[in-house]
């Protein structure tokens, strides 16, 4: 069978978008821009539509830089990989051994110590025991005690991730701020923030240029697409991100949800793990092929993955949806990677299985 064509490609990308921003129904989106390359690295099609805010005039453009929120998780997990493969970073180690305010935080239920201190596997894992008050009620109602809205946990403030456990570290799946910690421990052992260490060791190697975690510093705010949200009756309003602080005030990076860039970028960094983590036309590798394969294999068992269906608090109704994990896949056989999560079934809509996401 012979493979479409870049221009029959292009265009049929290009209706896709045009379609879902032409209107204002429950599937539509006000702008949107798609990059495909393949896994030589080629580019397929590169389109943009719609808006780059709701209510404004501006264009999406395929320069668009757009706040990639969860989609910031993978990097984290190849730098934490990479310093394993060098012998720097040992995943099992105890995360007060990078982070000692980590070992003196109790359990937020009762104020008892934790059964065990978690490890840096656990952060990256999600089973570090931390929640995030925009999804736990128990948590925001801490910060609240404590003269504190929700949306304070993200506020870049370093002790803000420094809450008591919500759970018990490896025995529950909760989603919160587990990564940010691991991120934490990676500048720990490198010595260097991480906007300096994803440069050096995962930006460089591949060419890119426009993924950043400081989008004022680097002049892309300009181009920084509008972000949005649906409520319950469908419609689509505009939302201002919630992690883009005032760089001057920044006392932590979020790993696991901080990142701004380039959908052409971020796809340089997909296509090297597709070839063994290195990139065929850049030749940069970011990995070894069998910190590859780790980076995608399961790691949850038994309870742990049933986590991943549980639903989550609405603390803020407006914005948040009550699944996370779940809204992606319910019901579907899934686990969960250093990588992400991972379908173990076929998708009913998006038609894909046993891919990390």
């Amino acid at each position: 069978m012979t493979a479409p064509d870049k221009s029959s490609l292009q265009a049929g990308v290009q209706k896709v978008l045009d379609t879902y921003t032409a209107g204002t129904g429950p599937n539509n989106v006000p702008g949107a821009v798609a990059y495909v390359a393949d896994a030589s690295g080629k580019e397929v099609a590169w389109a943009a539509s719609g808006v780059l805010e709701l209510g404004k005039p501006e264009p999406m453009k395929n320069d668009t830089i757009f706040w990639i929120a969860s989609c910031s998780k993978l990097l984290i997990a190849i730098a934490a990989l990479q310093l394993a493969e060098r012998g720097q970073l040992n995943l099992d180690d105890s995360i007060d051994k990078f982070l000692p305010e980590a070992g003196k935080l109790k359990m937020l239920k009762d104020g008892s110590t934790p059964n065990k201190i978690p490890t840096v596997k656990d952060t990256l894992l999600i089973l570090s025991g931390q929640a995030c008050a925009l999804f736990n009620q128990e948590l925001a109602d801490w910060f609240g005690s404590n003269g504190l809205p929700p949306t304070a946990h993200l506020d870049s403030k370093k002790e803000r991730l420094y809450t008591p456990y919500a759970s018990q570290p490896g025995e529950e799946w909760n989603y919160g701020f587990n990564i940010d910690w691991a991120g934490m421990a990676v500048e720990v052992v490198s010595g260097k923030d991480l906007e300096t260490y994803y440069r050096e060791n995962i930006f460089e190697p591949l060419g890119i240029k426009e993924i950043t975690f400081k989008p004022r510093s680097a002049g892309l705010v300009p181009r920084l697409a509008g972000s949005h949200v649906r409520n319950e009756q469908g419609e689509v309003t505009n939302f201002f991100p919630l992690l883009l602080p005032e760089e001057d005030q920044m006392e932590a990076i979020y790993p696991g949800a901080g990142l701004f860039a380039n959908g052409s970028e971020y796809v340089k960094i997909l296509v090297a793990l597709l070839n063994k983590g290195t990139h065929p036309v850049q030749g940069g590798t970011i990995l070894k092929p069998e910190s590859v394969e780790l980076l995608k294999k399961d790691q949850l068992e038994g309870k742990l993955i049933d986590d991943l269906e549980r639903k989550f608090d609405r603390v803020i109704p407006a914005v948040i949806s009550d699944r996370f994990v779940g809204c992606l896949s319910p019901g579907l056989k899934k686990n969960w990677a250093y990588g992400g999560l991972r379908l173990k079934e076929k998708h009913p809509k998006r038609g894909l299985s046993d891919d990390v996401r």
